[in-house]
C-alpha cells in the first residue's frame, strides 16, 4: 500500500558566502520554506557532493533537485566565452552540473529557479546573455539595492505560457501571468532544454521538458 504520509525528498544546492570572515554555505529561508509547505522534506546540499563517488551515493535517496537563485553567476568559461566572473560560485557551478546530468540519466524531477534555470540551460547545451543590461532591447533586471525590498520583489513585468509546454499543464487555462525577475544573466539558447514561458521581456523566461525525466522545469522569476 502506498504511503500517503510520505513527504518527498528534495535536494537543495548551497551557495557560498563570507561571512565574518569565514566560508560558509548557506540557502535563503523562502526556498527552504517553498519546499516544505509543498509537502517535501527539503535537504541541504553542500559543495562537496560534486565528489563522483559521494554523489552517486546521495542522487538515488532523492525525489527531486531544486536548483534556487543567489547573487552569484555561472561561469563563463561554462558555456563557451571567454573572461572571468567578478561574482562565481566555483561549486556550485560543479556540483549543479553533476547533480543536472545525473538527474537526466535517472530521470529525476529538477525545479530550476533564477541562477538555477541559467545553470540548466547551459548543463543541456544552451549559452546565456552574460550582462542582460548590456542588450538594449532588453528590459533591466538588476535590482535597486536603494528602494525597499518589497517594491524591489514586486510584480514587473508578464510571462507568456506557451500553448502545450510543462507549464500550460501546470496551469491550465492561463496564457500569461506577472513576475518579478531579478538577475543579472539569462538564457540565450536554450537547446534541449526547450523553451516553454516567454517573457514579455523578449527572452526566455522559462523552460519545460519531460523527454529525459519525469519532468524539469525553470524560471527566473524571484519571489
Amino acid at each position: 500500500m502506498e504511503n500517503i504520509m510520505y513527504k518527498p525528498v528534495i535536494g537543495v544546492v548551497m551557495c557560498r558566502n563570507r561571512l565574518k570572515g569565514h566560508q560558509t554555505q548557506t540557502l535563503q529561508e523562502k526556498y527552504l520554506n517553498a519546499i516544505v509547505n509543498a509537502g517535501g522534506l527539503p535537504i541541504a546540499l553542500p559543495h562537496a557532493l560534486a565528489e563522483p563517488d559521494l554523489l552517486n551515493a546521495l542522487v538515488d535517496k532523492l525525489d527531486g533537485i531544486y536548483l534556487p537563485g543567489s547573487p552569484s553567476n555561472v561561469q563563463p568559461h561554462l558555456y563557451g566565452e571567454n573572461g572571468d566572473e567578478p561574482d562565481a560560485d566555483p561549486g556550485r557551478d560543479l556540483l549543479s552540473m553533476a547533480l543536472i546530468n545525473a538527474a537526466l540519466e535517472r530521470r529525476i524531477p529538477i525545479f530550476a529557479i533564477c541562477r538555477g534555470l541559467q545553470e540548466l540551460v547551459v548543463a543541456t547545451g544552451g549559452t546565456l546573455y552574460r550582462r542582460l543590461f548590456e542588450q538594449p532591447e532588453l528590459l533591466e533586471h538588476r535590482e535597486d539595492p536603494e528602494l525597499p525590498v518589497e517594491q524591489q520583489y514586486a510584480p514587473s513585468h508578464q510571462v507568456e505560457v506557451q500553448e502545450g509546454g510543462l507549464l500550460s499543464q501546470l496551469i491550465p487555462g492561463c496564457n500569461t501571468f506577472w513576475v518579478n525577475s531579478l538577475h543579472g544573466q539569462g538564457a540565450k539558447i536554450p537547446q534541449s532544454a526547450a523553451a516553454r514561458g516567454g517573457a514579455s521581456a523578449g527572452w526566455t523566461g522559462g523552460s519545460g521538458q519531460r523527454e529525459r525525466s519525469p519532468f524539469r522545469a525553470g524560471r527566473t522569476v524571484a519571489s
